[in-house]
Order: structure tokens, then sequence, then C-alpha cells
């Protein structure tokens, strides 16, 4: 068995040898190291060279439409696409390029969110925790158009005419009657 791992270990040092040669600048226990993890044999086997394009395979550079059609909403899945809607809500009630925060962005935000749940609970009536995401995102656009309402009313006029929304966000005049001060003084 001694004899099987001494000549093991002499062909293993000649291949070692072989391939120092050919690896630059490695010693016969690095090489020794290379052939055994195949990385030296590779280097030396496969030289570096300059890549072969197959003569059937055409450039990209030459049909850039297959890009835009790869990148086009029609091929996006679901998240992407609501991504992209996202983006596009972004961009057209931004005040100025970066604007995520203000409160007509935020208003057309959850307008398109409550578009999309509407869709969802159409067709899943009995989504009752979805019901409950919708009614929240329902009461906080209802307070965000309060405040747009109170403080820029015309900034509120525009947005509610570009959302389609009515104005249904003031004070309400059918239940203040019921609950105005009785009149003092006067009459006993």
């Amino acid at each position: 068995m001694l004899r099987n791992v001494q000549r093991l270990a002499s062909s293993l040092l000649v291949q070692a040898e072989a391939c120092s040669t050919s690896c630059s600048g490695s010693s016969s226990w690095e090489a020794l190291r290379g052939i055994s993890s195949t990385a030296c044999a590779q280097r030396r086997l496969f030289p570096a060279g300059e890549p072969v394009r197959p003569e059937d395979v055409v450039s990209t550079i030459d049909r850039p439409y297959l890009v835009d059609k790869l990148l086009s909403p029609e091929l996006m899945n679901r998240q992407q696409h609501k991504k992209l809607q996202r983006r596009e809500v972004l961009r057209e009630f931004e005040r100025f390029p970066g604007d995520t925060g203000s409160t007509e962005v935020q208003v057309g935000v959850l307008t398109r969110k409550i578009a999309d749940m509407a869709e969802h609970m159409r067709q899943h009536r009995k989504d009752y925790s979805s019901r409950r995401g919708l009614e929240a995102m329902l009461n906080q656009r209802r307070k965000l158009l309060q405040y747009l309402r109170r403080s820029k009313f015309d900034k509120y006029a525009v947005l509610i005419s570009r959302l389609g929304l009515k104005d249904s966000y003031g004070p309400q005049d059918r239940l203040s009657s019921r609950y105005k001060p009785a009149p003092t003084g006067g009459a006993k």
C-alpha cells in the first residue's frame, strides 16, 4: 500500500511540474493544489483567447426592438405592473422630481391602490381582511382630502377633478340642524 501511495505522489508531482511550466509563476506545491482543484489543468487545456461568436448568432445591437419587447408591460408580472402604475401616478401628481410625500401624490397613490383593491374585492367577495384594508385606505384618503380641502382648496379642486372624485369631503350640513345648541336667554 505504501508503494501505491508513493507511486501516486510521484505521478502527481510529475503532473504538477508539467502544470507549473504552463501556469505562470507557481511553485510545484501550488501547481499540485491547482491540479487537485482542476483550475490549473483547465487553464492549460483552455488558454484564454478571443471569444469566437458562431455565425448563426445575431447581434442584439441589430435588434433593439427585442429588448423593448422584453421590457414592455405585456410581459410584466402583476407586481412589476403595479410598480409601473405607481411610478406613473407619482410622475403625474408630483410637485417636483422625486416628490413622494406631498398630499396630492399620496392621494393619487391611494386612489390607484383603492381601484386595485376594489377590483380584487369584486372577484373575492368574502375576503374580509382585504375589505378591512380597503376601508383603512378609504379613511386615509378621506383624511388627506379633508386636510387638502381645508388648507389648499384650489389644489383640492384640481386634484378631485383629475381623479374623477366627488366633492363630498367638506362639512356635511344635513345633520347640523339637529345638533345646534338650544337658544338661551329671553323666554321663560
